[in-house]
Parts: C-alpha cells; structure tokens; sequence
C-alpha cells in the first residue's frame, strides 16, 4: 500500500517538474524572441528638440512597434550601431521619446533642397504624397 502512494508521489513530482520546465522553456525563447519590426517604405522627419530643426530618417529604416498609447499615437523603438569613442552628453532619467512624421507636400520641396536624397528615396516621397504633374513641375521650378 506504501509503494502504491509513493508511486503516486513520484509521479505527480515529476509531472509538476515537466510542466514546470516546459514553463520555463517556453517563456525563455518568449523573452529571447527577436523583435519583428516595420520597414519605413518612405523617408520620414525626425524631429529635433530645436525649434523648426528636422532631420531625415532613411527609407528601409528599421522600426520596432512597442505600444499604442489611449491619446493616439504609437510608440517605436530604434536601434542604432555605434563604433567610435565613448559618446559624451548629460545622463538623464526615463525615456525622453522624439517624434517621427511622415512628411507632407509641403515639406517635400524643402527636403529636396535639404538632404542628398537618393532616387529611391525621392521616388517614394513623391508616391506616397501622390503629386499631380503640374505639382511636380512647381517643385523643379522652385529649385
């Protein structure tokens, strides 16, 4: 009778430390998932904490999706690679976020004159806004 329930221990011990493993495994490849991310298929503008300072964030950029915030808009991470000396700055607390835009027509003629844009890139700024030709014309005229 002894035999019989500690047979019945053992076995509900080592049933607990499969499911258990199993948890941890699982959860272990969870938390070591790589990101799946968005490739901007268009050049967007970061912007600067300078007042009217943009930069210009290349099309095929990596972006990582982490949260839809209740006011509407979402919350991306970047990665970026860097070799060189140590970065200098101030150390600060939290997450200080940067806005991104898609840039609009009107921002078009100014990026143009702004950055080396590649042909790609001007081709997809020009598709996504959906110029018509004699907007087209007004912008190599503005050059």
């Amino acid at each position: 009778m002894n035999t019989k329930i500690s047979k019945k221990i053992i076995m509900a011990l080592f049933f607990i430390l499969l499911v258990t493993m199993a948890f941890l495994i699982g959860t272990n490849k969870i938390m070591n998932k790589e990101p799946s991310g968005i490739s901007i298929q268009s050049p967007m503008l970061i912007e600067s904490p300078e007042e009217g300072a943009y930069y210009l964030l290349p099309k095929n950029t990596t972006l990582y999706f982490k949260k839809s915030m209740p006011e509407g808009y979402s919350q991306y991470a970047l990665y970026l690679n860097y070799k060189g000396p140590e970065i200098q700055g101030e150390k600060t607390e939290g997450i200080s976020p940067t806005w991104i835009y898609s840039p609009e027509k009107e921002d078009v003629t100014d990026l143009i004159k702004k950055y080396p844009l590649t042909k790609e890139q001007l081709k997809s700024l020009l598709k996504i806004n959906q110029f018509t030709k004699n907007e087209l014309i007004e912008i190599i005229n503005s050059l």
